[in-house]
C-alpha cells in the first residue's frame, strides 16, 4: 500500500559506506570530522513501539553490520484491523444524539475493561480487515482470535446472569420462536417514554414495540388469516401515527432525476441531514415490508384456500392492489436511500445540517447533484454507516413484484457494501438474491386461484374440499 522509504534509504547508505571502505584509508587525525552518514547520533526510544509484533518490518542498517537492527514502520495487523473496524463501523453521534458502537473505542480506552471485550473486538476487527483486504494470513489470525473469544464466551457463560440470558436467547434463536414476553416487558420498564428532553426518545420506543408485535405476527401459522390481515393492518396504522411523532428534522428531501443515472436504479434519490436518519426510515421502511408481505401472504390463504372464501372478491381485490402498492413504493423508497449512504451523493456538512434541523420550516430548495459511482463522496476519515444498509437492502430486493433490474442492482451494491466493510453478510445475502433470481422462487409467492395446485399445505377443516381433490 504505501512505498518503503525507509529501505531505500538504509540501502543507499549501505553502498555508501561500501565505496568508502574500498577507497584508501586517510591518514589518522586527533579531531577527525564526523562522517556525513554517522548513524550513531540515530536513537530510538523502546517504548515507543507497540506491544504487539508486527508481521511487517524491514531491516535497518548500519555498516558493516547490515542486520544488527530491526525497526518497525507499520502499525500491528491488529491495530490496522482495529482502525479499519473504527472506521467503517464506529460512528459518533452529531445532530443526532445517537451514535454506532462509539462506547466500543470508550471501553477499550479503559484499563479495567474485561478481556473478553477486548478479544471480541479484536476477532471482529480482524475479520473484517480479512474479508476487505482478501487475506489468508489475516483471515487466519481472524479465526484463531475467535476462538479465543468463544472461549472466554463460554467461561462467561457460567456465571448465573450470563447462563440465564444465553439460554433464553439461545432457544429463542433454535426454535424460532419470539422472545419471552417478560423480555418484552423488562425492556419496556427500563426504557420509559416519558422523558422526552432524549430527543426522539417517544417515537423510537414506540417504533421498537411495533417492530415486537410485527416480529410476533410473523411467527404466528395458526391464526385465522382474515384475523392476521386485520391485525397487520392495525398495526400499520400504528406506524402511521408514529411518523407523525417524529421531529421535522427527520423530514428528508425528495429529488427527482431529469436524466437516468448509470449508477442509481431509478430516477429518484432521497437527501437526509445525518446518516442515523436515513437509518431510522429504512428500518421503519423494512419493519412496514414485512408487514405487507404478511398481508398479502394470509390475502392469498383467505381466498384461495377456505371454501367459502374469508374475504369478499371486492375487498380482497381492494387490500391486493394497496399491498402490491404498498411493497412497491416502499422498496423505491429503500433505493432512494442508497446514494446518500453509499457516498454517490454527499451528506450535508455539520453546519448546513445544523443551520437546516434549527429552522424545518425553511424553504430552500434541496442541492441537486450529479450522481457518482459508490464510494466518490464517503469520507475516509468518518464511519461509512454501509452497515445500516445491508437488510434494507436485501428486503426490498426480494419482493417478488420488483423489476429483475433492480434486484441485479440491489445485489451489485451488496457486493460493494462486502468489499469494502470487510462483510460477510452482504456476500451471503447478495447470493441468495441471485438464487432467487435464477429460479424465480421468492419469499412471498403469489398465483392466481384459477391455476392454483398446493401440495404442501393442507390445515384446518375450512379448506376448501375442491383444494384437497386437487392434492
Amino acid at each position: 500500500m504505501f512505498r518503503n522509504e525507509s529501505e531505500v534509504v538504509a540501502r543507499k547508505a549501505e553502498k555508501r559506506y561500501e565505496a568508502l571502505a574500498k577507497q584508501k584509508p586517510a591518514p589518522k587525525k586527533k579531531d577527525s570530522p564526523k562522517s556525513e552518514f554517522d548513524f550513531s547520533e540515530w536513537s530510538f526510544d523502546q517504548n515507543w513501539f507497540p506491544s504487539q509484533a508486527s508481521t511487517h518490518v524491514v531491516p535497518y542498517t548500519r555498516y558493516p553490520t547490515p542486520e544488527s537492527m530491526t525497526r518497525e514502520i507499520v502499525p500491528s495487523i491488529q491495530d490496522q484491523a482495529l482502525g479499519f473496524f473504527a472506521g467503517n463501523y464506529v460512528a459518533q453521534p452529531t445532530i443526532v444524539p445517537r451514535g454506532h458502537f462509539e462506547w466500543v473505542l470508550e471501553l477499550l480506552t479503559q484499563p479495567d475493561t474485561e478481556e473478553i471485550l477486548r478479544s471480541s473486538v479484536n476477532a471482529a476487527s480482524l475479520a473484517s480487515f480479512a474479508n476487505a483486504t482478501k487475506s489468508p494470513t489475516i483471515m487466519q489470525q481472524a479465526q484463531a482470535a475467535y476462538g479465543s473469544a468463544l472461549r472466554m464466551t463460554n467461561e462467561a457463560l457460567r456465571r448465573l446472569f450470563h447462563q440465564f440470558y444465553g439460554v433464553i436467547l439461545l432457544v429463542a434463536l433454535e426454535t424460532g420462536r419470539a422472545v419471552h414476553p417478560g423480555m418484552h416487558e423488562l425492556y419496556q420498564v427500563m426504557t420509559p417514554t416519558s422523558d422526552y428532553s432524549v430527543h426522539g426518545r417517544q417515537w423510537t420506543t414506540r417504533l421498537i414495540d411495533i417492530m415486537h408485535s410485527t416480529i410476533n405476527l410473523n411467527q404466528d401459522s395458526t391464526t385465522n388469516p382474515k384475523i392476521m390481515v386485520d391485525v397487520a393492518l392495525k398495526i400499520d396504522q400504528e406506524m402511521e401515527a408514529v411518523k407523525g411523532l417524529m421531529p421535522p428534522v427527520w423530514d428528508y428531501d425528495v429529488v427527482h432525476l431529469e436524466q437516468p443515472s448509470e449508477h442509481l436504479y431509478g430516477g429518484t434519490y432521497y437527501i437526509y441531514l445525518d446518516p442515523w436518519i436515513a437509518h431510522m426510515w429504512n428500518n421503519v421502511n423494512s419493519c412496514r415490508l414485512s408487514l405487507y408481505k404478511v398481508i398479502r401472504e394470509n390475502l392469498t390463504k383467505g381466498w384461495l384456500w377456505y371454501e367459502p372464501a374469508l374475504f369478499s372478491e371486492t375487498e380482497y381485490e381492494s387490500l391486493k392492489t394497496v399491498a402490491e402498492g404498498v411493497l412497491l413504493s416502499t422498496s423505491t423508497a429503500i433505493i432512494a436511500s442508497v446514494p446518500q449512504i453509499t457516498g454517490m451523493i454527499p451528506f450535508p456538512d455539520l453546519s448546513t445540517a445544523k443551520r437546516r434541523a434549527s429552522d424545518p420550516a425553511n424553504d430552500e430548495p434541496p442541492p441537486v447533484y450529479t450522481i457518482q459511482p459508490a464510494g466518490t463522496y464517503l469520507d475516509v476519515s468518518k464511519t461509512t454507516h454501509l452497515v445500516h444498509l445491508i437488510w434494507p437492502l436485501y428486503a426490498a430486493a426480494q419482493i417478488d413484484l420488483v423489476s429483475p433490474e433492480m434486484r441485479q442492482w440491489c445485489i451489485d451494491i451488496l457486493y460493494y457494501v462486502a468489499l469494502r466493510i470487510g462483510t460477510r453478510q452482504a456476500i451471503v445475502l447478495a447470493d441468495e438474491l441471485k438464487e432467487m433470481q435464477r429460479t424465480g422462487l421468492f419469499t412471498t409467492p403469489f398465483v392466481d386461484r384459477s391455476t392454483l395446485r398446493i401440495s404442501d399445505w393442507i390445515e384446518g377443516t375450512n379448506v376448501s374440499t375442491e383444494l384437497k381433490d386437487h392434492i
